[in-house]
């Protein structure tokens, strides 16, 4: 295994976990979010995510404390003629 600091990076692996939220214990599912983790496959080295805000928000991506975790809010994909507005007859 290469040094960090020595490391080009060029191998990956990410891990995604999604998980399905609900407002009330037991109750219908209502939310969904992605958690994302990215680190280099030879030398370990974790990679953060940047330019967004620390904590757990249910309408925008946030990240961990320390960076390394993506917190993305998703919803199942709509067709795209709905998401354009038209309805099928």
């Amino acid at each position: 295994m290469p040094d960090r600091t020595e490391c080009e990076h060029q191998n990956f692996f990410s891990e995604v976990g999604v998980h399905r939220l609900t407002d009330t214990e037991g109750g219908p599912v209502t939310r969904y979010v992605a958690d994302i983790k990215i680190r280099c496959t030879d030398c370990h080295q974790p990679f953060s995510f940047k330019g967004l805000v620390c904590g757990a928000l249910l309408d925008r991506p946030t990240v961990s404390l320390d960076g390394t975790e993506l917190r993305a809010p998703i919803e199942p994909a709509k067709p795209l003629h709905e998401q354009l507005g038209y309805t099928t007859q």
